[in-house]
C-alpha cells in the first residue's frame, strides 16, 4: 500500500494495525519517518477507535483483509464504514481488497454518500473502490 500511496501522489501514509508491536494507542505513533517524500506513520490501534479521533473530510483510505472472519461483528463493520465515510475527503476514495465492509449500503439512490467505481484496471474481483460524493 505504501508504494500505491506514493504512486498516487500521497504525502502521508498511516498504517493502523492493532497487531503492530506495542500497546494499542490511537493517539501515538510507533514509528514515523519520511522516505523519498512520503511521510510514513505506524500506529498500534483498533482501526475504528483510531478513526474516531480523526477530523472530518481529510484523506483517502484503504482497507485490506478485513472480513467477517477477522471481525465477526457486523455492527462493528458497519460503524467502521460510517467512520470511513466521515473522514474521507469529498471526492476522495475508499479502496481495498478482500474486505467485507458494508460500504455498498451507502451508495446508490438520491442520498448516496458514495459512488461505487465498477471498473478498475486491477484484474481482481476482490478489489473495491468507492468515491465520496461532493
Amino acid at each position: 500500500m505504501r508504494d500505491l500511496a506514493k504512486q498516487c501522489g500521497a504525502t502521508t501514509y498511516v498504517s493502523v494495525d492493532r497487531f503492530h508491536p506495542g500497546e494499542p494507542d490511537p493517539l501515538r505513533s510507533l514509528r514515523e519517518e519520511t522516505l523519498d517524500g512520503l511521510h510514513e506513520i505506524e500506529v498500534c490501534a483498533d482501526m475504528l477507535d483510531f478513526l474516531t479521533h480523526i477530523k472530518d473530510n481529510i484523506g483517502n483510505f484503504a482497507i485490506n483483509g478485513i472480513d467477517e472472519l477477522v471481525i465477526p461483528n457486523q455492527a462493528y463493520r458497519q460503524a467502521l464504514a460510517q467512520e470511513l465515510i466521515r473522514v474521507t475527503r469529498k471526492g476522495g476514495i475508499i479502496f481495498g481488497i478482500n474486505s467485507d465492509i458494508p460500504l455498498n449500503m451507502f451508495s446508490g439512490g438520491e442520498k448516496a454518500q458514495l459512488r461505487f467505481i465498477p471498473k478498475m484496471p486491477i484484474d481482481n474481483s476482490d478489489v473495491f473502490v468507492f468515491e465520496k460524493m461532493e
